[in-house]
């Protein structure tokens, strides 16, 4: 009896688990075709301030036109913020672009290659600068990108920063080769730190960067 009751209990536990998880699913699936906009009017209507400083970044990813003349879903219903969120969200994409900038002149042209590197002692000068020649192959790759004004991530440092990440060595993000000569390990590792710092920084000021209120639980 105690052990049929177990598996009846078991089993309604399983069955509860699979609803939720089938929900949580349906909302991601939902979450990941809604506007912008709609989840940061959602965002402010259940009072949840979390979700908005990742909100306002993914729509400072989009034109500054589109941000400012709102988004026509399929059923051709406009979606709109007010025009403070808007003006928040055009003075945080000039933030970010300011960030990237920065992350580019003063972490990747003319990067120098590690104490470490285990090019330097080489005996050729052309396989001396192996890993300086990559760093600045990663740099003219990233302006390319930056500079692309219909470009996918023109307009999404975290990305760009992520992506230079993986330049520099054998395969690129998500495993996408890039047409750069790698670097070596050591300056490999000591360049990933520096992104992760980078992203790390970028994400911690989303919040002031959209005038939004600071929460600690957002991120």
């Amino acid at each position: 009896m105690q052990h049929s009751t177990g598996s009846m209990i078991q089993g309604g536990l399983y069955r509860i688990q699979c609803r939720l998880l089938h929900q949580l699913s349906c909302m991601i699936i939902l979450l990941s075709y809604t506007p912008t906009s709609m989840i940061i009017r959602l965002a402010r209507m259940i009072d949840a301030p979390a979700l908005l400083p990742s909100a306002f970044y993914d729509l400072s990813r989009c034109p500054p036109d589109e941000i400012v003349s709102g988004f026509i879903d399929s059923a051709r219903t406009l979606h709109n913020l007010p025009d403070e969120d808007k003006l928040a969200a055009l003075q945080g994409r000039e933030h970010l672009s300011r960030f990237l900038s920065t992350f580019i002149a003063t972490q990747l042209e003319g990067r120098s290659p590690a104490s470490a590197c285990l090019h330097r002692n080489e005996s050729e000068l052309v396989d001396q600068r192996r890993c300086q020649a990559a760093f600045e192959a990663t740099t003219f790759q990233v302006l390319r990108q930056a500079n692309t004004l219909h470009g996918r991530h023109s307009a999404d440092p975290l990305f760009t920063i992520y992506d230079a990440d993986f330049m520099p060595s054998p395969h690129g993000a998500a495993g996408i080769r890039h047409h750069i000569l790698p670097a070596c390990a050591y300056c490999q590792q000591e360049f990933q730190m520096v992104c992760n710092d980078a992203r790390e920084d970028l994400w911690y000021h989303l919040p002031s960067w959209f005038s939004l209120e600071t929460t600690s639980n957002w991120g």
